[in-house]
């Protein structure tokens, strides 16, 4: 694993904790706001709001009275009124935003719309008189986005980091240590593909990554088998879905749209993640290349491809290229093991792999890997590079066959 990745997380977990726990870095809210209106109950009036992405309105009344509020030309979309018991923070706004002789009841909500006036009536019981302050508040002094679903960057991290080390100790997908397998050295008796697997594994230099299971080559090709991230995935879309609820009740609709995208964005990805491995299904006359699970909308050439199309199974460099935030781009180069198939539309593909189709691509963390996972399928399912027929035999393990016979 990388070094960064290894000790970046967990300080990066660590860091969201805190913050999470102990509030760290949360701007100070202005619980005092504006007085943009006064009034006397019972009556209606009319108050101009904005939505509540930009602002919300903390009502007070005569400490004492119990005073209703009611939107007269609102809808689903429109202005909204909570009470105390129903938000739940009219103590928090008493202690820091107190008013001689009034008392917090509620917070109004402006609809959708930027900005409009609604129609608002206040009534006090038993007939009695009270009056009526309204303050508002910029959101924006509250927290940041980031803030709040710090929940989910944490939860995602913690599952993410976990998945990361089991895949790393996953990744040691060979246990041959520096030099790569010289296959003239084994039997060449062999007739079938599980007793040349069998030489394979008892030679000691198995890649790991390449099984025999219920009579069939199993070849990893690629994505993860942990299901950590996929369940950390799982827990935070759950997360989302809770902030969606919560900005829901809440009127809180800039708070709602950024859960509903956050939501769907991991739902995504946890579909993603649940795929599993991608394996190379070895079969008597075919091949296949599929994931552990859902696999929707398979390629045809991953389902029943015949093994007399491989043309060649070779290893190969590849420079990928990738850009930071800043613009800044850079490349670095994957040790690959490739296998090509012939293209029927044309006969260069035979002899020629820049004219063939690739079916996979097997990435390793080095070329003695890459080359032994080449030699390894080559041995395997019997394969010679046709580009070599015309050219001097080697003393491999091909031309070692070859001599016996």
């Amino acid at each position: 694993m990388n070094t960064f990745v290894k000790f970046g997380i967990p300080v990066m977990i660590l860091l969201l904790f805190s913050t999470f726990l102990f509030d760290i870095g949360s701007p100070s809210t202005d619980y005092e706001g504006e007085l943009v209106f006064e009034q006397q109950a019972p009556g209606t009036y009319e108050l101009e709001m904005y939505n509540p992405f930009f602002n919300y309105y903390n009502v007070y009344a005569t400490e004492g009275k119990s005073v209703n509020v009611e939107i007269l030309n609102s809808n689903e979309f429109g202005a909204s009124y909570q009470t105390c018991e129903e938000f739940g923070e009219c103590e928090l706004i008493m202690e820091n935003a107190p008013i001689d002789g009034f008392e917090c009841i509620g917070r109004l909500y402006g609809g959708e719309a930027e900005f409009d006036t609604y129609s608002i009536r206040f009534t006090v019981d038993e007939n009695d008189g009270a009056e009526i302050k309204v303050r508002e508040v910029q959101t924006e002094e509250e927290y940041s986005a980031l803030m709040q679903f710090i929940p989910i960057l944490l939860h995602l991290s913690i599952f993410g980091y976990v998945s990361l080390l089991i895949r790393s100790r996953m990744g040691q997908t060979s246990t041959f240590h520096g030099s790569g397998t010289d296959f003239s050295s084994l039997s060449n008796e062999a007739d079938t593909m599980d007793q040349r697997f069998m030489n394979i594994q008892n030679s000691g230099e198995l890649d790991t990554r390449i099984r025999w299971e219920d009579g069939i080559l199993k070849v990893v090709v690629g994505g993860n088998g942990s299901l950590g991230m996929a369940f950390g995935m799982l827990l935070a879309s759950i997360i989302a879905l809770a902030y969606v609820f919560n900005g829901i009740t809440t009127a809180n609709w800039s708070m709602t749209g950024i859960a509903v995208f956050a939501f769907f964005v991991l739902l995504i990805f946890f579909l993603l993640n649940l795929r599993g491995e991608q394996i190379l299904y070895v079969h008597d006359n075919h091949l296949e290349v599929l994931y552990e699970r859902l696999n929707i909308a398979t390629p045809e050439i991953h389902v029943n491809t015949p093994r007399t199309d491989i043309t060649e199974i070779k290893y190969y460099t590849r420079w990928v290229e990738s850009s930071d935030s800043d613009g800044d781009s850079s490349s670095y180069k994957v040790h690959v093991t490739g296998i090509v198939l012939k293209n029927p539309d044309d006969e260069r593909s035979l002899t020629q792999s820049e004219y063939a189709i690739p079916l996979v691509e097997i990435q390793s963390g080095t070329q003695t890997e890459a080359e032994n996972m080449a030699d390894a399928l080559n041995y395997l399912l019997q394969i010679k590079d046709r580009s070599e027929e015309e050219s001097e035999p080697k003393e491999t393990f091909w031309a070692e066959v070859d001599n016996d016979a």
